[in-house]
């Protein structure tokens, strides 16, 4: 049976796939938080879930690891299909490694999934609440110069 290690490290491959081929070599090349912190924090991440789902399923742990991934794919506005399809590939990969109770862990990358479903719905919420304040922010501005210019061009 492999370790958690080589599990996490064939899951990372999957993660990084929505990635263009390039950006995805960088990511898993270095885990050196200064020079790559994304491929940092994929890897770090991936390593905590792959442990949690194999272990105790410490929820603060878990909950902290799937936003660190989710946060930076919803970022990449990737539909959520594509950014979540990374944990039900951990099903596919857990089949090749002869792992007792399938079951247990499939109900487990379930439960995670509604978490990181949660995460992402809560990030793109925050997204779009700021491009709608700098939106906002811009009218304001626009209004303010033409209101300088000539007070009656704007109109309430």
């Amino acid at each position: 049976m492999e370790t958690n290690q080589a599990i996490a490290e064939k899951w990372l491959v999957r993660i990084l796939r929505p990635y263009p081929d390039q950006g995805a070599r960088f990511f898993s090349a270095s885990c050196d938080p200064l020079r790559n912190p994304v491929g940092h924090l994929y890897r770090e991440s991936s390593q905590i879930l792959v442990d949690e789902l194999l272990g105790q399923m410490d929820a603060e742990r878990l909950t902290s690891a799937i936003r660190c991934i989710v946060e930076l794919r919803a970022v990449l506005e990737l539909p959520p299909s594509v950014a979540l399809a990374f944990l039900f590939e951990l099903k596919e990969i857990l089949d090749d490694r002869g792992l007792a109770s399938l079951d247990t862990y499939y109900r487990r990358i379930d439960e995670i999934a509604l978490i990181a479903f949660e995460t992402y719905v809560r990030c793109r919420e925050r997204i779009c609440e700021a491009r709608i304040h700098e939106v906002q922010r811009s009218v304001s501005a626009l209004k303010r110069a033409l209101e300088s210019r000539d007070p009656s061009v704007v109109a309430e």
